[in-house]
């Protein structure tokens, strides 16, 4: 995790790289609410789901993760895939307000930077 006004690192883990990072996302939420204070937590759509949204969420911050195309409202029929209040929260904000939710969720691109040019490098 880097925050997004000051490209400081404030939490990571080192996986494989056949590693999901998604599960990952709790652990560095834990490791940076340590030493910072969350108000938004931007990530890409890889990062969706109800686990780390409300992960976010417990930690005070609002989460800005942008929805995939086959993303939708609603119960779904399997009990283990329903969506979390404030996954459905999150993804009113997106459809009705998407200009304003890609502000937020944009922020993250100047931390992109730091993380493709660092890739494979140790300093």
């Amino acid at each position: 995790m880097i925050g997004t006004r000051t490209n400081i690192v404030t939490g990571v883990e080192v996986t494989g790289s056949n590693v999901n990072d998604s599960p990952v996302l709790p652990d560095l939420l834990n490791a940076s609410a340590k030493r910072f204070t969350m108000e938004r937590v931007s990530a890409d759509k890889g990062y969706l789901s109800n686990s780390n949204v409300d992960a976010i969420v417990a930690h005070g911050a609002e989460p800005f993760i942008p929805f995939k195309s086959n993303s939708r409202y609603g119960v779904m029929p399997d009990a283990s895939r329903r969506k979390s209040d404030v996954w459905h929260k999150m993804f009113h904000y997106y459809r009705f307000r998407k200009d304003e939710f890609l502000r937020h969720y944009h922020r993250r691109s100047n931390v992109e930077t730091d993380v493709s040019h660092d890739q494979g490098q140790v300093r």
